[in-house]
């Protein structure tokens, strides 16, 4: 499995992410360098708010913070980050590196070796 580019993803969200927030939290609304919304899930309101230039963003009402926004997806869809990290990426249209499947001339080169004596869990 190709290693996940956090970085990259976020830096290409944080970029667009004006309209990428009126998608995740609709009802909301930007307040200088802020976006605001009554909750993680939207509405008019002011209990959550997103900083548009660090992408740090908190639910005053829950406590509950982040520092990107991966993980502002993860919360409003309820995924993990590398879930959010992908859905994200598509979102914005940024590339992810493809899985690079193992060679079979690597597997063939692969040997099993004998563990002996036979460990004493093992032997009947």
């Amino acid at each position: 499995m190709s290693k996940i580019d956090f970085d990259t993803i976020n830096a290409d969200a944080l970029a667009r992410c004006r309209d990428l927030l009126e998608n995740l939290l609709p009802g909301g609304r930007v307040r200088g360098n802020e976006y605001v919304s009554a909750s993680v899930h939207g509405g008019e309101g002011r209990s959550f708010s997103f900083n548009l230039e660090s992408g740090r963003c908190s639910d005053f009402a829950t406590e509950q913070s982040g520092g990107d926004l991966v993980s502002l997806v993860a919360s409003i869809r309820g995924i993990g980050q590398g879930e959010a990290a992908r859905e994200l990426a598509e979102m914005t249209g940024t590339p992810l590196p493809q899985a690079t499947p193992q060679s079979t001339t690597n597997r063939q080169k692969e040997k099993l070796a004998a563990i002996v004596p036979v460990p004493r869990l093992f032997q009947c």
